[in-house]
């Protein structure tokens, strides 16, 4: 139990910390100040590149060499007045620090793979920092750490105990590396984007695991994040960062109702509304069209299985079947958004669809013509138009050719334009996206994230294609040039009346964009219907964690135990049955037909009460 005293001051007081680089004529943290409570969660937000995670690194003083730390960092809070007790952790020696360092403050680092050595078990790797704060025999370290990995909830503990950090799915590994962070007992908490690479449902997972420490262990929770939905949903108070300040502080309640700064408006203003604290109706899908003109692209029956080789000789060991059978319909000029977790077959769908991938069986039909059917040639004449914007822009575009290049390369391929129109294409092209045209000199590495996105965009619209299929193409964004790829998406859909498959586990930004949608759970659609429809009145058990596990208040929230099982080895009947919370015993002997937009045998049964906080 908190004690209320100790819980009136700050366990943590940051002030006027700033953090200079050698070399650096600006701070690059200038005159940050927060603090955190005893038992209280505070969300600090902010962009990519405004100071948060070197923030907290400058607070356990994890910051290379060189870089100059100035303020002060008080642990254990200040006296009411003004009288200072506790350490300013910004001057003691570094072994006193050391002491800190896990046993009063702990830190869940943003990337676990990264944060994991893939040279040793995880159950070395954590038992490593119990015996560094305490003497314990092997014995105690290993049941130490099976108490700790059965706290965080990792489903068979002991048994994992000698796994590798790459034997663990995205979810485990950051459930591993909360518990080296539990491992000596701290008092704070830092969580460096705990979700960042998470999708829906085990982000989910995580701050409910977050929110349940806390309230066990009276812990005090640092969270860092960009996800303004999250910080909505979890936390007490937010310190919104921007270039290096801390321009605003508030309670949650108050900074989503009045926010203050500039700066926090235009943060809440491009926040998809499904992740926006409820108030009543729900604004939503400016730039939205009808569609509905006859179907443009249709899959019939599609199927695609992977072959899992292992061993010297690379013998077939087994067949995972990606896409299962599924029938699909894109108009003219609609928005068909696909969803599901990671590895549900969302990407493999998109890209047998313009055949970048070979399907195992079935038909693709593209404005009458069958694709599968198709020679190269006359294949190679309809790619124009279809086109795919892929996820990583990064990893997408050329790093051997400048941006002009990059674009020229598709004109020159599927136009008859001379050089002189081509650049002139070119510039057009970049300004559509929003981008000037003097970027067409400029080579990928030295564009930010955005407007590597946008280049892809542009590269993808140079051909005049009429069916887009992007693929998660604002998930590495932040929430601002998140919000600016959507809006930018919605308006070219407008403008140019294109088709789009939009690929996203992002359930605010399918609300935003999307007329239909198409969920599907390990290679199957489970459930299509219209947006409207699908978000307010979900049939499937899956649909309806899935909308529950978006981050904002007002909600009642189902989250999925666990994770998909392996589409090597699926389960008879229901692929879902597993994880249902209403599943019965035909459910794991008969596979649902989809009937009616949904594959279930009991539709509906999850949706007495409404997800959006009101009634059905």
């Amino acid at each position: 139990m908190v004690d209320i005293a100790s819980a009136a001051r700050p366990l943590l007081d940051i002030r006027d910390l700033s953090v200079a680089f050698p070399g650096a004529r600006v701070p690059v943290v200038r005159g940050a100040s927060l603090s955190v409570r005893r038992g209280e969660m505070v969300g600090l937000v902010g962009e990519s590149g405004s100071g948060k995670t070197l923030t907290a690194l400058s607070v356990v003083r994890l910051v290379p060499p060189g870089v100059r730390l100035s303020g002060r960092v008080w642990l254990d809070g200040a006296g009411s007045e003004g009288s200072e007790s506790g350490d300013d952790l910004l001057t003691l020696p570094e072994k006193a620090m050391q002491r800190v360092r896990g046993r009063r403050i702990g830190f869940v680092f943003q990337e676990p793979m990264s944060a994991l050595d893939p040279l040793y078990t995880i159950g070395f790797q954590i038992a490593e920092a119990v015996c560094a704060q305490r003497r314990v025999t092997r014995r105690e370290a290993r049941e130490e750490v099976v108490r700790l990995l059965d706290r965080v909830a990792l489903p068979d503990a002991r048994r994992r105990l000698g796994d590798y950090p790459h034997q663990l799915s995205g979810g485990q590994r950051q459930r591993v590396g909360i518990a080296m962070a539990l491992a000596a007992g701290p008092d704070l908490l830092l969580a460096d984007e705990p979700t960042t690479a998470l999708d829906v449902t085990l982000q989910a997972q995580v701050l409910e695991l977050l929110a349940r420490l806390r309230a066990e262990l009276g812990l005090a929770v640092l969270l860092i994040t960009h996800d303004l939905g999250i910080v909505a949903d979890t936390c007490d108070r937010v310190a919104v960062m921007h270039h290096g300040e801390v321009v605003e502080t508030a309670g949650v309640e108050s900074l989503f109702s009045a926010p203050v700064h500039p700066y926090t408006q235009k943060l809440l203003a491009s926040l998809p509304s499904a992740c926006l604290p409820s108030s009543g109706e729900r604004a939503g899908g400016a730039g939205r069209g009808a569609g509905g003109e006859g179907p443009l692209a249709e899959a019939i029956q599609l199927s695609h299985e992977f072959a899992v080789r292992r061993g010297l000789l690379q013998r077939t060991e087994g067949v995972v079947r990606a896409v299962d059978r599924v029938d699909l319909t894109i108009r003219r000029g609609e928005c068909l958004a696909l969803v599901g977790e990671s590895g549900s077959g969302k990407t493999t769908l998109g890209r047998c669809l313009i055949r970048l991938l070979e399907p195992t069986s079935g038909r693709i039909v593209f404005a009458g013509e069958d694709l599968l059917a198709l020679r190269p040639r006359p294949l190679r004449a309809l790619r124009r138009r279809f086109q795919m914007v892929f996820q990583d822009p990064y990893g997408s575009l050329d790093p051997r050719q400048r941006v002009g290049s990059i674009l020229d390369e598709p004109l020159a391929l599927h136009t008859g334009l001379g050089p002189g129109e081509r650049a002139e294409r070119v510039k057009e092209l970049l300004t559509s996206v929003g981008l000037g045209a003097e970027l067409a000199e400029r080579w990928p590495h030295e564009l930010s994230g955005g407007q590597r996105q946008r280049v892809g965009i542009a590269r993808a619209l140079a051909a005049g294609p009429d069916l887009l299929v992007a693929d998660e193409p604002a998930s590495a964004l932040d929430v601002s040039l998140r919000g600016q790829i959507l809006d930018l998406l919605a308006g070219l859909r407008a403008r140019l009346g294109l088709a789009l498959l939009f690929i996203s586990h992002d359930l605010g930004a399918v609300e935003q964009l999307a007329d239909r949608v198409a969920v599907l759970y390990l290679g199957r659609i489970v459930e299509e219907a219209a947006r409207e429809d699908l978000f307010r009145r979900p049939q499937h058990p899956y649909t309806v964690s899935l909308l529950s596990a978006v981050p904002g208040r007002g909600r009642q929230r189902l989250v999925l135990q666990g994770e998909a099982p392996s589409p090597l080895a699926p389960p008879a009947g229901c692929p879902f049955h597993p994880r249902c919370p209403v599943a019965r015993a035909r459910c794991a002997e008969e596979t649902p037909p989809l009937e009616s937009g949904v594959a279930c045998f009991y539709p509906g049964e999850l949706t007495a009460v409404n997800i959006w906080g009101a009634r059905a």
